[in-house]
């Protein structure tokens, strides 16, 4: 490999430092509170995916999550739960759902959380979708 092609390199790499120095600095602005849950759910996503690429945006959609439901008001302990782990897991159904925040919460009830995803597709921050007989829900990505 050239000395110029390895050159290239490493500015693509300090780049991608760069961009995700720039992560970490977003999360550090976010309220105390956030922050320690949100490390909580890093630490588990590092050691599930790949840091490349499914960690980057996972980081992306919990910053841009967390400000949205700032910038409307409706940060509530159950809306920041139910966002960070559809972020983590990916699609879920209700039962899904509830089932990992009993595990992290100690309590969940499917109406609630059927009631709190209603209200965060109303604010664009989730998509329903029909998964075979059921409804899966994701975070938006728009």
């Amino acid at each position: 490999m050239s000395l110029e092609r390895r050159l290239d390199k490493i500015e693509e790499q300090l780049n991608m430092v760069l961009r995700k120095l720039k992560l970490i600095e977003d999360l550090l602005a976010l309220e105390p509170q956030s922050r320690e849950e949100i490390l909580i759910l890093l630490s588990l996503a590092v050691g599930s995916v790949s840091f490349e690429g499914n960690v980057i945006n996972l980081i992306r959609d919990i910053v841009r999550v967390e400000r949205v439901l700032r910038q409307k008001g409706f940060a509530d302990d159950l809306s920041r739960w139910l966002l960070r782990l559809l972020a983590l897991y990916g699609p879920m159904n209700i039962s899904q759902l509830a089932r990992i925040l009993r595990q992290w919460r100690g309590r969940a009830s499917r109406r609630t959380i059927s009631k709190k995803l209603a209200k965060l597709e109303e604010l664009g921050l989730v998509r329903r979708s029909k998964r075979g007989k059921g409804k899966v829900y994701t975070v938006s990505r728009s």
